[in-house]
């Protein structure tokens, strides 16, 4: 039987990418990005929980796409699996780490490298409503025969 490794995830670029070209032909594109959770504490009030999450996209296409339109606010879709690394350090202790490899790859806005176009995304990125975000408790739908929260 198969065993499955899936992920996606929607959130925005920390950071702008890096690109990096391995042995004259693959191109590996890295990126962070932070995917935000928000959820009603058992005190009624709504929190905030932000994870971040280490990208790897191989390939020239992607590295182009990323390349041209990932930057630092940017909304983005990730299709993917996830992946570990193993290593023993220079003291002999095992290290680990785990990333997001990159399958598909989706954004929001486009960007552009030149400061004032960046700057103008970052703006309308963070002035578009977010379809997540908690509504206040009056709002929210009620389903008839139990709480939703």
């Amino acid at each position: 039987m198969n065993q499955l490794n899936s992920i996606i995830l929607e959130g925005n670029v920390c950071k702008d990418p890096e690109i990096k070209e391995i042995n004259g032909e693959k191109n590996l594109a890295t990126f962070s990005i932070a995917v935000n959770r928000y959820y009603k504490k058992s005190d009624g009030n709504f929190e905030q929980e932000t994870s971040y999450f280490d990208v790897e996209a191989w390939g020239s296409n992607y590295a182009k796409l990323i390349k041209d339109k990932a930057a630092k606010g940017v909304g983005v879709r990730i299709v993917g699996r996830l992946k570990q690394n193993r290593w023993q350090d220079k003291d002999g202790k095992m290290q680990s780490k785990i990333y997001v490899l990159a399958e598909h790859v989706e954004f929001r806005a486009v960007a552009e490298k030149k400061p004032e176009v960046k700057e103008e995304i970052q703006t309308k990125v963070k002035a578009q409503p977010n379809p997540f975000q908690p509504q206040e408790e009056e709002q929210l739908p009620k389903a008839s025969g139990f709480d939703i929260f």
